[in-house]
């Protein structure tokens, strides 16, 4: 599953899971402390100091049990969650809801007729996979773009549809659009951010990590299958934008995704397209410098099951629904001398 740290970014839209670290939450690691950690001990939120056994990091190892205490407790704020969701019965709520029950079906029934855009988003992004069945059938990329036309995230998702069939005036319809919109707005974060708002304040730590970890792994697999950043790429290339027409076009989709993208993947696209367009660092707001600098904001835990540790992350996790995962590395970063 993957964690709740920044997207790495390789080429235009490749990410990397940190694999590592996942092997480590799997065995049970928490944060180094500053006092001595009892030989073969682990501090374990919730639990205390626990031995490991010599093979705990073995893919077949079977889970400790106060890993099967934290999922336990998960289903039942799970469920809490649905309830909380469901009471609300507005329809990015109802989306939610579906979702945190892996019902994709019922979150595409929820928003179908919802003019809220957030909860039309959502479900549309939970939708793009291989075999979705009828109800996310009836959920398009066109119509997210009429319920909020000022985004240019939908419709980049609309350039590499228009690619993919060889729809030369849908691209430069969508380029167009793309290049005069106001935001740029995938909802990455929303849809952990939603969650962890209806659970109980007093929810188990490690129960409530468990929770976050599994929807902030699904929101990063809606950002790995999105295609509009492929599509805008490739749409801008040193041919392409031999013509004046593209080349302006380009530029303004190019400084949107690095003035107002909210995941790190939208920036790192912006800014690697703007350095192949030449831009200046007064043209254009980031640079892949700074994309690069931002990746490593937020050090990759040795450790991940300690209360402090486990607090941290879901300090993180709020500030990505919040501010978006952008702005929230942008905070790590040391103020510039």
């Amino acid at each position: 599953m993957p964690l709740p740290l920044p997207i790495r970014v390789e080429a235009v839209a490749m990410v990397e899971p940190p694999k590592a670290v996942v092997k480590k939450f799997a065995a049970g690691a928490s944060f180094a402390k500053a006092e001595p950690i009892p030989p073969g001990a682990i501090e374990v939120c919730g639990v205390g100091w626990v031995s490991l056994p010599p093979d705990a990091s073995a893919s077949d190892a079977p889970p400790p049990d106060w890993q099967r205490q934290w999922e336990a407790q998960a289903e039942t704020l799970r469920a809490q969650a649905v309830a909380t969701l469901q009471a609300r019965g507005d329809a990015f709520s109802r989306v939610l809801a579906r979702l945190i029950q892996n019902d994709t079906e019922g979150a595409a029934a929820a928003a179908a007729g919802s003019s809220d855009p957030r909860a039309y988003g959502l479900a549309w992004q939970a939708c793009s996979r291989p075999g979705a069945g009828p109800a996310c059938q009836q959920l398009s990329l066109r119509r997210w773009t009429q319920l909020e036309p000022g985004n240019a995230w939908p419709w980049l998702g609309m350039l590499s549809e228009a690619r993919q069939r060889g729809d030369a005036s849908g691209v430069e319809e969508a380029l167009h659009r793309a290049a005069g919109a106001e935001t740029m707005d995938g909802g990455f974060g929303r849809f952990t951010g939603g969650i962890d708002e209806a659970l109980p304040a007093d929810a188990p730590v490690g129960a409530r990590s468990t929770l976050q970890l599994e929807t902030i792994g699904r929101e990063s697999a809606f950002a790995l299958g999105w295609l509009g950043a492929g599509g805008f790429s490739s749409s801008c290339s040193a041919e392409a934008v031999r013509d004046a027409n593209r080349r302006q076009n380009c530029v303004a989709i190019a400084k949107l995704l690095a003035s107002k993208g909210r995941g790190l993947v939208d920036v790192a696209i912006g800014a690697r397209v703007g350095e192949r367009l030449g831009l200046s660092a007064d043209e254009i707001d980031v640079t892949p410098a700074q994309v690069k600098a931002a990746q490593q904001a937020f050090p990759v835990p040795e450790e991940l099951a300690s209360c402090a540790a486990l607090r941290q992350m879901q300090d993180w996790m709020r500030e990505v629904a919040r501010d978006g995962e952008w702005r929230a590395l942008q905070a790590r970063l040391p103020p510039k001398s």
